[in-house]
């Protein structure tokens, strides 16, 4: 079953969290797939941000979160007592939303979620001149961060895709190939073309399941 793209509209709303990590502990983290301690614990989920002329947020007051504030993580999940000498960061999360008032951000939008890249321009996506949109950001499988599409960008051979219509029935050609793990790809497919419908991204043409993923209905 493939993937229904989620079309995700900007807000002007931040998620903040008070996050502590050690990345030059004595030990590792085995529930980590980084190797260290890290720890968020949210305490705005949806504050007003503050943007500037570029559209990123600042003026985020540090004095709102002392070290003393006792919201910040003390512990990681493997139970490693954070240092005061370990990372004390505020971490802030520009927040998207979807048409039935769903909130993400980049960190945690799903397989499918497709959004306006508001801080690119022309000089960073040679094929988007003439789209009616902004450049588009696709999340691909598995998920994470890293295997967001730059559809208007060029391709690692040189290339790039044409696309066509609003998310909601978008397509476009060629197929992507997305991430690099032990020597292939992570994910191969299509958007709305060779037998996958319109604003949807196929399953993965080489025989990868995702069966973990969530599909929307």
């Amino acid at each position: 079953m493939p993937w229904k793209l989620l079309p995700l509209k900007r807000t002007e709303s931040v998620r903040i969290s008070l996050r502590r990590y050690a990345f030059r502990a004595t030990s590792t983290c085995p529930t980590s797939p980084t190797g260290y301690h890290d720890v968020a614990f949210v305490v705005e989920p949806r504050a007003h941000g503050n943007f500037n002329e570029h559209g990123y947020c600042v003026g985020i007051d540090k004095n709102d979160y002392p070290n003393e504030d006792v919201r910040w993580p003390k512990t990681c999940q493997c139970g490693y007592e954070f240092t005061d000498s370990d990372q004390w960061d505020i971490h802030e999360e520009h927040l998207m939303e979807a048409a039935d008032g769903s909130v993400f951000s980049d960190y945690d939008a799903p397989v499918g979620a497709c959004w306006q890249a508001w801080w690119l321009d022309e000089t960073n996506c040679p094929h988007n001149r003439g789209q009616p949109m902004w450049p588009l950001i696709l999340r691909c499988p598995p998920g994470k961060r890293h295997h967001d599409w730059h559809i208007d960008g060029g391709s690692s051979n040189g290339g790039g895709w044409t696309r066509s219509g609003p998310i909601e029935a978008l397509t476009v050609t060629p197929s992507i190939a997305m991430g690099w793990e032990n020597g292939r790809n992570e994910y191969h497919g299509w958007v709305g073309v060779n037998g996958t419908p319109p604003g949807y991204l196929s399953e993965d043409i080489e025989g990868r399941a995702f069966s973990d993923i969530p599909r929307r209905p």
